[in-house]
């Protein structure tokens, strides 16, 4: 856990316990308030700085929600995240005359706000435009065409369940050492996917990611920590005529064996939801 000390005044320090938001201390580290007001309790602080001019201006980074702002010392956060491509930040810095502050973001470069105007981030750096989905020849929008190399691991006539019931038709999964990616086409003439579930079993600890339509994450449910939800960061996901996804190993902890348990689908129809197909196709990926 790294302390963040106010340069105007020794006795006052902040720090971002794992997952906890931000703390503070006015008197040298003996005791501690929590600032989270505005703020999710539980929220993935990266990075604090503070103002060198003006030292109630405080910037908190945060993995999920991008940038905090407080101008009252951390009594009171707001978001400011107008220009960033992003929500997951790494890391912050802020020029000697506190005039320009700096973002370090996962995945898409570095972006820089005048403090002045505080109105937008600007992009410093590009990111690397080449990704390893680019190298593997895979897109993650939702179109399965650039799987016609790919082994199918599933393939299920449509028309086998009931009347309106939506199939689970083909489906395609392979790992490599960044990600887990699959896709999953379905078919059903009257129905669209209102919600996908794919259940993972990684070293013995059974986790389900549920994914929606239009959502560009995934939320996480832990079988073995009953209670706990969250969801994921780095990976990608894409609804059109397929189920498409990239689950990057650093939101599953870069696992040492993983084995798909069940990929399942809920549908809509006219309005009504309706249980969709099954696939429990318990592979095992290296």
């Amino acid at each position: 856990m790294a302390l963040y000390l106010d340069h105007t005044n020794e006795q006052i320090l902040y720090a971002a316990p794992a997952n906890s938001g931000v703390y503070k201390s006015t008197d040298g580290g003996v005791t501690w308030q929590v600032k989270n007001y505005d703020m999710d309790p539980n929220e993935p602080i990266t990075s604090i700085v503070i103002d060198p001019v003006r030292p109630n201006v405080v910037y908190a980074g945060s993995l999920f929600s991008g940038m905090y702002l407080s101008e009252d010392g951390g009594d009171t956060w707001r978001l400011l995240n107008d220009g960033l491509r992003t929500r997951a930040v790494a890391a912050l810095s802020i020029s000697s005359d506190g005039e320009t502050l700096y973002a370090g973001t996962q995945g898409e470069g570095v972006f820089r706000l005048s403090t002045l105007s505080q109105s937008e981030f600007d992009e410093l750096t590009p990111p690397d435009p080449v990704t390893e989905a680019d190298k593997l020849g895979i897109q993650i929008d939702g179109v399965v065409d650039d799987w016609s190399s790919r082994m199918v691991l599933h393939e299920d006539p449509s028309g086998d369940t009931e009347q309106d019931f939506l199939d689970l038709t083909t489906g395609y999964v392979f790992l490599t050492g960044e990600a887990l990616y699959f896709a999953v086409a379905a078919a059903d003439p009257g129905a669209s996917v209102v919600q996908f579930d794919i259940t993972l079993n990684i070293d013995s600890r059974e986790i389900m990611i549920t994914l929606a339509p239009r959502s560009d994450f995934g939320g996480f449910n832990d079988f073995n920590n009953i209670g706990f939800s969250g969801r994921t960061v780095y990976s990608d996901f894409a609804f059109i005529d397929v189920v498409e996804g990239r689950v990057d190993l650093r939101d599953l902890n870069f696992p040492t064996r993983l084995r798909i348990v069940r990929v399942s689908v809920v549908a809509e129809d006219g309005g009504d939801r309706i249980h969709g197909d099954n696939w429990e196709p318990g592979i095992d990926l290296p």
